[in-house]
């Protein structure tokens, strides 16, 4: 381990020790994992790549040379979770306590070492009584701080803040004035304290599932923030910010969950570096702006707009969807975004069949449909879809008939989501054909249906999960699927409004 450990770079091996710092049974999210590595200064810039590229290769390296273990990979064959084995820790703590790279604390109430930058709680130990008490002065000099938080039914998971975080955080934590990294997801906390504008190094503010709805003004200074996670994409929590401060962000990758206004729109016409745009409460006077600030970001890979809108018609800047009109003009332009790998229609009743028109998508993998189709019948032709490995159809209340299915479509499908059509009366004739099948799941179906299920499994190995029988949901109460995984999508264009 020596030999393989000196055989990094100072890079590598600083990547190495950090990720040991979590427990060998835990599973680092990769995606913050390499975050923290930026946070800390441990990936170098690179003309030719950004930040976050830059750290997956190191990532990537690391994993070719054993010292980090690959624990989930995404749809897309993504590294999603990692971790590091049990000797591999043991041996990395050593040196990492040699060095004074990191600490292990174990309560609040330790002293950290002098030199130390780097800090990580051991939830499991910790007297959350203690945290009313807990002072920051001790910690100014830290780049991080981590809390490893012990759940006795799920595996540890990185909370970051959240253990000392009831409904307000301390107005002390304008005091860490080296924080890169500052992670509040799912606490308590209502309210930011105006301190927070010192933090001017910050790089990733995470508040995702928190009860924070305002973030407090006078932010400009956050000149180096890359990564701004207010709400999820899956979610309708939205939060404010105050116009004129988001185009100080310039080196923004990731802005999710945001309140779009018309300063904001405006504001985001600057930011092309944007990698992931979600944001909420989108009307239609916004979309031009929008969509001018859209069009703008070459290197977009995610966006998700949830809103309402009383026009029908909007004329929207944004080749290839230009001119568009309604909902059923936008399946044509998505229908010609061959780089998307996963997309999302939910909630946005098209009349026109979303298979036909989506087809012809080379690259996706991804395709879920919930509560976006109002027609009778769904088809497509030959070789359609022909890298699809999950499809979802959900809450297609008129669906009648799912059309036979060609030779060579859908080859490389793996898993069929069916559920809440209530109007299919039997499954796509050909599916039993399609020999990367594994797993079909059935969510309240008819009894009809059902029989045509169960005659397929009777002749097939494809694994049939069944849920309930066939329930009528109000038109206005219409739920989204709580099964549907949240992959990173290449573009999700989720409406959660509804064009007529």
């Amino acid at each position: 381990m020596s030999l393989c450990y000196a055989d990094l770079s100072p890079a590598l091996q600083s990547c190495f020790l950090y990720a040991a710092s979590f427990p060998c049974h835990f599973e680092i999210s990769s995606k913050k994992l390499k975050r923290l590595w930026i946070a800390e200064g441990f990936v170098q810039h690179d003309n030719n790549r950004t930040l976050e590229e830059s750290a997956q290769l190191q990532l990537e390296e690391l994993i070719h040379r054993n010292m980090i273990q690959v624990v989930k990979r995404n749809i897309d064959g993504g590294v999603k979770t990692c971790r590091i084995l049990r000797r591999m820790r043991e041996f990395a703590l050593r040196r990492s306590e040699g060095d004074h790279f990191a600490v292990i604390l174990k309560s609040l109430k330790c002293t950290l070492p002098e030199k130390c930058h780097r800090a990580f709680l051991d939830g499991s130990s910790y007297d959350a009584t203690s945290t009313s008490k807990f002072s920051l002065k001790d910690f100014s000099g830290l780049f991080s701080f981590l809390s490893l938080e012990q759940n006795q039914h799920q595996p540890r998971n990185l909370n970051d803040f959240k253990f000392f975080c009831h409904e307000l955080l301390p107005d002390a934590v304008g005091d860490l004035a080296l924080l890169r990294y500052l992670g509040l997801r799912s606490g308590k906390i209502k309210k930011l304290p105006v301190s927070l504008k010192k933090l001017g190094r910050l790089q990733t503010l995470d508040i995702r599932d928190t009860f924070i709805r305002d973030l407090p003004d006078d932010l400009e200074g956050f000149r180096d923030l890359r990564h701004l996670l207010l709400g999820g994409s899956f979610t309708d929590k939205v939060v404010n910010l105050r116009d004129g401060i988001i185009e100080a962000f310039k080196d923004l990758q990731t802005l999710a969950g945001l309140k779009i206004t018309e300063g904001i729109a405006k504001g985001l016409i600057g930011l092309t570096g944007i990698r992931k745009l979600s944001i909420g409460a989108v009307q239609g006077f916004h979309l031009v702006d929008l969509f001018k600030a859209v069009k703008g970001m070459e290197f977009l890979r995610s966006f998700t707009m949830k809103g309402s809108f009383e026009d029908k018609h909007y004329e929207l800047p944004f080749p290839p969807l230009d001119n568009l009109e309604n909902c059923n003009d936008l399946l044509d332009g998505v229908g010609k975004l061959h780089y998307v790998k996963s997309l999302y229609l939910w909630d946005s009743k098209l009349t026109k069949a979303p298979l036909w028109s989506l087809q012809h998508l080379s690259n996706l993998i991804l395709l879920s449909l919930c509560n976006s189709y109002d027609g009778a019948y769904i088809e497509f032709g030959d070789r359609g879809f022909h890298k699809l490995k999950k499809l979802s159809i959900l809450n297609c209340p008129k669906l009648q008939k799912w059309k036979e299915i060609t030779d060579g479509a859908m080859a490389k499908l793996e898993t069929l989501n069916l559920g809440y059509c209530p109007s299919l009366v039997e499954l796509p004739k050909g599916l039993e054909k399609i020999n990367s099948l594994c797993c079909i799941q059935i969510s309240s179906m008819s009894d009809q249906f059902m029989q045509d299920v169960h005659e397929l499994q009777s002749i097939s190995k494809i694994s049939i999960s069944i849920r309930g029988k066939v329930q009528s949901t109000p038109k206005n109460k219409i739920k989204r699927p709580h099964n549907e995984s949240k992959h990173q999508a290449d573009l999700n264009l989720y409406q959660s409004f509804e064009f007529v």
